[in-house]
């Protein structure tokens, strides 16, 4: 049986964690909204390890919410084996990010092409 072979690819943090806080249309609320890892009971129900949660009433009883929608173009997800990535539009006074750390040029690996993130590695068999 013929061995493996591994290959490493850079992707940007946000492909495993990012957050925004993001303001209700009542503003009298902000609600965070992650991707991340989901524990299992939202595995079940999104059919994914990874995806978008937030605290409000509305992704509780639908599994999706505006809120998701507003903060979804500010995550960048780039991958360099896909060749993906989106640079993020200016963000909106009801949007802040909260979990996108500047990367200084100085890093290990060096700051993402697209956001200027962090990029973590990734080794995939092939």
């Amino acid at each position: 049986m013929p061995d493996m072979t591994t290959e490493t690819f850079k992707m940007c943090l946000s492909n495993e964690y990012f957050a925004a806080d993001v303001l209700s249309s009542k503003e009298d609320k902000t609600y965070r909204v992650e991707f991340k890892e989901l524990d299992y009971t939202e595995q079940s129900r999104q059919y994914s390890v990874y995806g978008w949660v937030c605290g409000c009433q509305a992704f509780k009883f639908r599994g999706s919410c505006k809120h998701i929608e507003k903060a979804r173009p500010f995550r960048c997800g780039y991958h360099e084996q896909w060749g993906t990535g989106t640079p993020a539009p200016e963000l909106p006074p009801d949007v802040s990010v909260c979990a996108q750390d500047v990367c200084d040029e100085n890093a290990r690996w060096g700051p993402c092409p697209v956001c200027g993130g962090e990029l973590m590695i990734v080794r995939c068999a092939v």
